[in-house]
């Protein structure tokens, strides 16, 4: 697999007319999840809730030597202020777009 500048850790959501077709790498990318996405398979309905949580757990667990290694090579983390600034901006604009829609004041 090609490397991708800047995702070090990460999970492909693909679609594929078939099984066969997947395997003979015909597939088209509808996402990538970096490490704050949960696996997808959690939501199998085969498993039990403990499997998925021994899943979600086994995921996180990488998450602290990700952060480590990227530190390390000198990235830094987003300031507090900044995600939370982030956060009021995305959730005002999808907010502000469902006012649109519906035509309410919300």
């Amino acid at each position: 697999m090609a490397r991708t500048e800047g995702v070090y850790y990460g999970r492909l959501d693909v679609r594929s007319p078939s099984p066969e077709a997947l395997r003979a790498g015909t597939f088209t990318i509808l996402e990538l999840n970096g490490v704050t996405g949960e696996p997808g398979h959690i939501y199998d309905p085969t498993l039990s809730l403990l499997a998925c949580w021994r899943e979600l757990l086994r995921h996180v667990r990488h998450i602290p030597s990700i952060s480590r290694d990227l530190r390390a090579n000198g990235h830094h983390p987003v300031p507090l202020h900044t995600l939370v600034v982030r956060c009021e901006e995305h959730f005002d604009m999808r907010l502000g777009e469902l006012r649109n829609l519906t035509g309410l004041f919300i």
